[in-house]
């Protein structure tokens, strides 16, 4: 299942809610693609355990190019790899 910014138009309450009781049992594997102000880290925290992968995926070049960042989903800071998409 792919959900392109599930988030956006949930007040806190709600988003909470879906991401610790709809998102850990709605399908084996899910993308979820957030904007930085959809994935706060206190919600982060609530799906931390189901994670396994986590990318952060940015325009570079003014825009001619893409970026793909490999974050440790354990730590959402920690960068394991970078990679030019073009």
């Amino acid at each position: 299942m792919i959900i392109d910014t599930p988030l956006s138009r949930l007040d806190r309450q709600h988003r909470t809610n879906l991401m610790a009781n709809y998102m850990p049992r709605s399908s084996a594997q899910v993308i979820m693609l957030c904007t930085d102000t959809e994935l706060t880290p206190d919600l982060s925290d609530i799906i931390r355990p189901y994670v396994s992968r986590r990318f952060e995926i940015g325009a570079v070049g003014g825009g001619q190019r893409t970026e793909i960042t490999v974050l440790d989903p354990e730590q959402d800071a920690q960068v394991l790899e970078t990679t030019d998409a073009h």
